[in-house]
């Protein structure tokens, strides 16, 4: 359990890091070619940069990628992702402070070209092994989840317990689509009609054992959040559905650091999950 713990922590710190660093840098490149990112043309009038990637997430996950090395399943995996790791944060944080100190207006972006032809293929490596890393922590901690579900049902029926896990598997099952902005509209109304499913099961239940409930702290805390997750992913069915675009201020909030305020977007879906897990966490039965 440790050692999947830690390499979840791994994904929802250093991971994320790295790719929200990626798509802000993306966010203002000019599009892929065949497949190739061309990196600055040196006449953005627009110019963001990148994030840092803080040494704190990187020491974290480093944690949980050693005690991997030890583990047949993660092993060659956790390998990987280190070294990719490794190499590429580094490039990161040196192309961060050469946009920060804004140095492309003193060079005419001659190093910022550089700084594309050697950080880019790094990226690229990095995605490989980021999708292999988390479908093999996917399947674990999927197959972790079951157990539990299957655990609890048969030793204490479809009790409050259950309904958690069974609301939070849900919640798990929606936001890898959720968040995929070009996610198929069938995909998205499956998922976020099965997590209402759930959640309508978990509140009959609740409602029907109202002193179970009450005797959980926090519930109606995790109650609600679980509500807004379920509103955010209603807004991102219904912003699929009816092919409604993004508006020019929204395109800012989601350029910047408020995106998980836009209605409908992929980040909202995110945000509310993301608080629907620390919930979840929080409630003690």
């Amino acid at each position: 359990h440790e050692t999947l713990d830690g390499l979840v922590d791994c994904l929802n710190g250093l991971d994320h890091s790295i790719s929200n660093s990626i798509d802000r840098y993306t966010s203002w490149l000019p599009p892929e070619k065949n497949g190739v990112q061309p990196g600055p043309k040196g006449t953005e009038s627009n110019v963001y940069g990148l994030y840092e990637i803080h040494d704190s997430s990187v020491k974290s996950c480093n944690e949980g990628l050693k005690d991997a090395a030890n583990k047949p399943d993660f092993k060659d995996v956790a390998a990987r992702y280190k070294d990719a790791t490794d190499k590429l944060v580094p490039a990161m944080n040196a192309a961060y402070k050469y946009y920060d100190r804004d140095e492309y207006k003193d060079d005419k972006f001659a190093k910022a070209k550089e700084i594309h032809a050697t950080m880019w293929p790094l990226v690229e490596s990095f995605n490989k092994v980021s999708k292999d890393f988390r479908a093999a922590i996917v399947k674990a901690n999927d197959a972790r989840m079951d157990a539990e579900i299957k655990d609890v049902e048969a030793k204490q029926g479809r009790n409050l317990v259950f309904q958690k896990l069974n609301v939070m598997k849900a919640a798990k099952n929606a936001v890898a689509i959720g968040t995929d902005e070009k996610a198929p509209l069938a995909d998205l109304e499956a998922v976020s009609n099965a997590f209402d499913k759930a959640l309508t099961e978990m509140n009959d239940y609740a409602t029907a054992h109202k002193e179970e409930a009450d005797k959980v702290m926090m519930w109606s805390m995790f109650d609600n959040e679980a509500e807004s997750y379920l509103k955010a992913l209603k807004e991102r069915v219904r912003r699929v559905r009816d092919k409604t675009p993004y508006s020019r201020s929204d395109i800012m909030s989601l350029n910047g650091s408020t995106g998980w305020t836009v209605t409908g977007s992929a980040e909202k879906v995110s945000h509310e999950y993301n608080e629907l897990v620390s919930r979840s966490n929080s409630l003690r039965f």
